[in-house]
């Protein structure tokens, strides 16, 4: 193998070798065990293939090695980096009502927006429709935080294939909901108190996405008599 076509080979393996090992680092996906001694094994091959072919056959010098590798593992950081910032998926989910506070049988409503902050086209993908859902919550107080209690509300959907939502560079999708207060296990108004309207978007069986999902916020309205 000539001296340039090994170094090319050198060079394209460390930059890919760089670009999976901070892949894999900001990704956090430690659970793929076999990912580590596979990229161990590859930098070993790596420094093997070139101690061979560059520095003991070709006479490269090992400072200009060293500083080869150096500006290989700077430059494909920051092309990764780049690539990991451009491609990742950036949301915005937010919750609100109308108002804070409510009387009595007074309609509530509720606005739920996903933003995408990213720089790329992103999708999410739902199942139900609509694609966000929302719920209301009694709340049990231990100490300062509020707590889901029970729930008394939450909006009308129904499971549908699993379809995508395509939002732009800066875009939003925002959905709106009523509540008229009426619990909607007993079709009775729910009593004074705090409430928490939670908005998610759903998994496969309908429920909130695992923590710590993007796709999920609530927010507290107080609900008191009419007087």
């Amino acid at each position: 193998m000539g001296f340039r076509l090994s170094l090319f080979v050198f060079s394209g393996w460390i930059c890919v070798l760089t670009g999976a090992s901070l892949a894999w680092t900001v990704d956090n996906v430690g659970f793929y065990i076999w990912a580590y001694p596979l990229l161990a094994f590859g930098w070993v091959f790596a420094l093997a293939f070139a101690f061979d072919y560059v520095l003991d056959k070709r006479g490269l010098s090992g400072r200009k090695f060293v500083l080869l590798v150096f500006c290989l593992i700077v430059a494909s950081s920051g092309v990764t980096q780049a690539a990991f910032t451009v491609g990742t998926p950036k949301w915005s989910f937010m919750v609100s009502t109308d108002k804070s506070t409510y009387m009595q049988n007074e309609t509530i409503q509720i606005t739920v927006t996903v933003k995408n902050l990213g720089y790329i086209p992103h999708s999410f993908l739902s199942n139900t429709n609509p694609s966000i859902l929302v719920g209301a919550w009694t709340t049990d107080f231990y100490g300062s935080s509020p707590e889901q209690g029970v729930q008394v509300w939450y909006s009308v959907f129904v499971f549908k294939n699993q379809t995508s939502v395509t939002i732009s560079p800066g875009q939003s999708f925002t959905r709106t909901f009523e509540w008229n207060q009426t619990n909607i296990y007993s079709s009775v108004p729910v009593g004074r108190g705090t409430y928490i309207v939670e908005a998610y978007v759903p998994d496969l069986y309908g429920e909130p996405e695992p923590f710590p999902s993007p796709f999920w916020n609530q927010t507290l309205i107080n609900i008191t008599s009419t007087g």
